[in-house]
């Protein structure tokens, strides 16, 4: 058998054995808080890697239950892992904030990977607030939505999309690798609304009665608008610049792979 047979047969049986070695145990368990809260509450959640989702309800509380996945080559690592994990809250009548301190894992060397020596936590988050919320999301992998919620919003992640189901508000939206879908059902007169993706589309809908400066552009796409566009700078096919309604407000979309839709709800 020559030298590049022997080589393959090595890779074949690494692609077997590696995979029933690197996460050889999951942990899974919850974490769960509720918070009373006063009139326009902000909530704050920063995670790393999960999903978070986020719901408007009619209570005066704020509810966080978090779904804490950990992967590890043995159960005694995997209780090791949770045990370090430390939930950083902050929260009074006006404010909560929620964010997992994690500790270091052990992403694995080629050769630790065959030890199974790979470890890795997943957080989700599940989050209830009321209607009328100022939130903050950050994420890194992971996506995500919120629904039924009105209020000043900062949307964030860099691997994940972004769906946004508001009753209304205004803020900043940005991933780098996945799509955003955004409804907003009101738009504040003078509001302004930033919608940024690299790798990905842009739906957004918002209201007939939409007052704002527009501008839109993409790289690798085209530019699609359902509404009147007055006092125009540019309409080309991957970019326009001009008036909605009154102009009281601004909205700036961009993305760089990817189709711009604007349509009204």
């Amino acid at each position: 058998m020559n030298r590049s047979a022997i080589f393959l047969g090595f890779i074949l049986i690494l692609a077997v054995i590696v995979p029933q070695q690197v996460f050889a145990y999951k942990l899974e368990t919850e974490w769960e808080r509720s918070f009373d809260i006063g009139k326009d509450p902000e909530f704050i959640l920063k995670n790393v890697n999960g999903r978070i989702e986020v719901e408007g309800w009619d209570r005066d509380e704020i509810w966080v239950m978090a779904e804490i996945t950990i992967r590890a080559s043995s159960r005694t690592k995997a209780e090791r892992i949770f045990k370090k994990i430390d939930f950083e809250v902050d929260a009074d009548r006006h404010e909560v904030f929620v964010r997992a301190d994690l500790p270091k894992m052990n992403s694995g060397s080629f050769f630790g990977l065959l030890g199974g020596n790979r470890e890795s936590i997943n957080i989700s988050y599940h989050v209830k607030v009321p209607y009328r919320t100022h939130f903050e999301l950050e994420s890194v992998n992971g996506r995500i939505t919120v629904e039924d919620v009105e209020g000043i919003f900062l949307v964030k992640t860099v691997n994940g999309g972004i769906d946004l189901d508001l009753e209304g508000g205004a803020g900043d939206i940005s991933t780098v690798n996945g799509g955003i879908d955004c409804d907003l059902k009101r738009f504040p007169i003078g509001g302004e609304l930033n919608v940024k993706t690299v790798n990905g589309s842009v739906d957004l809908n918002l209201p007939d009665d939409t007052g704002a400066v527009l501008d839109a552009r993409t790289m690798n796409g085209r530019v699609r608008l359902d509404f009147r566009l007055k006092d125009v700078s540019y309409r080309k096919k991957r970019k326009l610049k001009g008036v909605i309604g009154d102009g009281d407000g601004y909205i700036n979309v961009r993305t760089t792979n990817g189709g711009i839709d604007i349509d009204r709800l």
